[in-house]
């Protein structure tokens, strides 16, 4: 392709001449040259011929405080943080779940138990009394999440009495409680596996990794990058490809930015002589055929 446009280039004249046909040209071919640039083949050939360690693409995971080897750099995960999207309540949500024998949820249930009064849990034959609800912290902290619980609770099912404190953990999305109020596993295996579940019932609105960047010199950077937000910094771009609920965990993907300042000049110099070829240079020939009648009028 590149060696059609140069044979154009030197047989054409006019394409010479013409100033929007040669921007159009020009930067065609620095959009290939730069796509080629940035292959991973052309990345291969340059570490085997150049001694270059950089890679044209990889991710890794970390948890907060790790670091991780990727190509020329080291990626250090300094902090995250989730941004949680205000809840419907003001109070964790509870949930009373069945599940098959391959431990897949097959019905989740919103029950809202009352202080003090028995609440039927489906048709379980459990019951459940709600003691105290005590809330560690009145308010949401900093990202918006609703503050983990103590929960006192009672459980009945035919003579079975059972009393528990739960305590949601912190940054925890859920707490999963099993309800063993029958003689043997297996029969609360056979009973569909009752359990309950308690969660703030809020979605993430923003995932966000505090990321450290260093080279065989040193310090390079320190950002935060956010989804569709990435760092550029030593050659790459780093994007923050996924981040498990709590945000403990990430995964940050690189992607190496050789040629891509070629394509982006490529582009625009494609995207000027499209202009002017299209637009600029049609009405400046209007113009000027205006201007001559007007003058041939005058005479």
């Amino acid at each position: 392709m590149l060696a059609l446009l140069a044979l154009s280039l030197a047989a054409c004249r006019a394409v010479r001449r013409d100033m929007w046909m040669l921007a159009i040209h020009l930067g065609l071919g620095l959009v290939i040259f730069g796509a080629m640039w940035g292959s991973d083949k052309a990345h291969e050939l340059r570490s085997h011929w150049l001694g270059k360690d950089k890679i044209p693409a990889g991710e890794v995971s970390l948890a907060p405080g790790e670091q991780a080897r990727l190509g020329e750099l080291t990626l250090k995960l300094a902090a995250t943080r989730v941004e949680y999207y205000p809840a419907d309540e003001p109070r964790w949500q509870f949930y009373f779940e069945t599940s098959n024998p391959a431990g897949q949820v097959v019905s989740r249930t919103p029950i809202h138990p009352k202080p003090g009064q028995l609440t039927e849990l489906g048709d379980s034959g459990i019951q459940l009394r709600l003691m105290e609800y005590i809330e560690q912290n009145p308010t949401r902290d900093r990202n918006g999440l609703l503050p983990p619980p103590i929960v006192k609770m009672e459980f009945l099912r035919g003579g079975v009495v059972g009393q528990l404190a739960m305590a949601a953990k912190e940054n925890s999305r859920r707490e999963l409680l099993r309800l063993m109020l029958f003689d043997t596993e297996q029969d609360w295996l056979q009973a569909g596996r009752p359990t309950l579940m308690l969660s703030p019932d809020q979605a993430a609105r923003k995932y966000q990794a505090e990321l450290v960047v260093f080279n065989q010199a040193g310090f390079l950077a320190r950002k935060t990058v956010e989804i569709n937000k990435p760092m550029h910094c030593g050659g790459y771009h780093f994007y923050l490809a996924h981040s498990d609920p709590t945000g403990r965990e990430v995964v940050i993907m690189a992607r190496s930015d050789s040629g891509l300042r070629i394509v982006y000049t490529g582009l625009a110099l494609l995207l000027a002589g499209l202009i002017g070829r299209l637009w600029i240079r049609p009405i400046w020939r209007k113009i000027s055929t205006r201007k001559k009648q007007e003058a041939c009028d005058g005479d």
